[in-house]
């Protein structure tokens, strides 16, 4: 399913679990800790893969126009591509019809091949509603962020940091482990950042892209979207 985001509507969603508390904020974990459980995660049942070789499971495909932003979105030549232009800044994302998930990691390769150094591409995950979610994104000046949005407001919970582990021009692989209410965030397979105390326990996970400027264009494109659950998902 597909949705835009620029200014948003005021919308309330009770379908999700969220957990009652007013902050939440980037903080120090052990980095072996962080990267033991990065290997753990390879061994987890998959529950959803595409390297989108084709379009059976039904991402949008199609050229499009909303009040923020137009473009086309196509599966083609083993990728998803985004060719996006921006009417006002924006945040696109699709997501596949796929169980709602706790615990979980979700991984995808993704490239930006022409367009601003600040546009940003990446994952959306916790997905409860048009407004009630994360995304975590990273930019071609190599920088990474994660925001929510919760109740038509947008929260940032990582700022943009510089990692060197980002990639500007090639694919780079960005991915997420979901534990109960911790977040763990890699690029490359290397460890960046863990965030405690998740404000949403339970929602979708998807590709996000997002421009800032009026007339800025863009192209992206993803490839191998894996999402894998622990042992023990579901007790």
């Amino acid at each position: 399913m597909i949705g835009w985001t620029g200014t948003v509507l005021q919308e309330t969603s009770q379908a999700y679990q969220t957990k009652a508390v007013e902050t939440e904020q980037a903080y120090q974990v052990d980095i072996k800790e962080a990267e033991m459980l990065f290997d753990e995660a390879k061994d987890w049942e998959v529950v959803f893969s595409d390297s989108f070789d084709t379009n059976e499971n039904g991402w949008e495909d199609d050229a499009f126009s909303y009040d923020l932003v137009e473009g086309e979105v196509e599966v083609a030549d083993g990728k998803y591509y985004w060719d996006m232009e921006a009417i006002e800044g924006f945040i696109y994302y699709d997501y596949p019809e796929i169980d709602v998930l706790d615990d979980f990691y979700v991984e995808v390769e993704a490239e930006q091949s022409r367009g601003p150094v600040n546009g940003q591409y990446g994952l959306i995950f916790l997905y409860a509603s048009g407004n009630y979610y994360y995304y975590f994104t990273i930019t071609e000046d190599r920088r990474f962020q994660v925001y929510l949005l919760r109740v038509g407001k947008w929260e940032s919970i990582i700022p943009l940091t510089f990692s060197e582990a980002i990639q500007p021009g090639e694919k780079n692989k960005l991915a997420i482990i979901a534990i109960e209410e911790d977040l763990y965030f890699y690029i490359n397979d290397a460890f960046v950042q863990y965030v405690g105390s998740s404000l949403l326990l339970r929602g979708r996970v998807g590709l996000l892209t997002g421009l800032r400027l009026e007339g800025d264009t863009a192209e992206f494109a993803f490839d191998n979207f894996e999402v894998r659950v622990p042992p023990d998902a579901g007790e």
